[in-house]
């Protein structure tokens, strides 16, 4: 079971360290099959194609309520065939694309995680920093959280989107975000200077 989950994190992984554009689509074809697609609002508010066997965050959200944070991870673990996707990647990749209706599932999620299923996850919202600091830093509460978040787990990217992390980091202005952008962006900056 865990090394069906290899797959989809290293070629996250390898996407995100500005892998080629076969790997981008090989972690895609991984979360679900090429097939009927329908529309889904996607975050910037134009419609995005929701592939066959894809999941929601609505119908994780309702999973976890169901079965709990921890079997819910391993369901959405199940499978990697084009028959039985991966789920768990659909998930990985709408909080790495910092769409805010996944990120309102990290929580949800998180305790149900185990070490590579929760490094994945540290390492997906450094991804999504870029694209949605403010939701980012919404999740981010102790030290521990922004280390984990935008310290330990930003080596895994290439420092041009480390950059860009810190940029949107520094954009935000919401002052009860205040704490955690100051953790973050120290830790993003002492990442940025290895």
């Amino acid at each position: 079971m865990k090394t069906v989950l290899i797959v989809p994190l290293l070629a996250l992984s390898v996407a995100a360290c500005g892998g080629n554009k076969a790997a981008n689509n090989h972690s895609a074809n991984v979360a679900a099959p090429a097939g009927n697609a329908t529309a889904a609002p996607a975050a910037n508010g134009q419609a995005a194609a929701t592939p066959a066997g894809a999941i929601t965050p609505q119908e994780v959200r309702t999973m976890i309520t169901r079965d709990g944070a921890t079997a819910t991870v391993r369901a959405l673990n199940e499978g990697g065939s084009e028959a039985a996707p991966n789920r768990l990647a659909t998930v990985m990749n709408g909080i790495a694309a910092g769409e805010q209706a996944w990120l309102d599932i990290v929580p949800l999620i998180r305790p149900g995680t185990d070490g590579e299923t929760g490094e994945g996850l540290s390492m997906v919202l450094q991804d999504a920093l870029s694209k949605n600091a403010t939701g980012v830093l919404r999740l981010i509460g102790p030290a521990e959280d922004a280390q984990g978040v935008c310290g330990e787990s930003a080596t895994h990217t290439v420092r041009a989107d480390r950059a860009a992390a810190i940029t949107a980091v520094e954009a935000v202005a919401d002052p009860a975000l205040a704490q955690a952008k100051t953790a973050c962006l120290t830790a993003l900056r002492a990442t940025a200077a290895q």
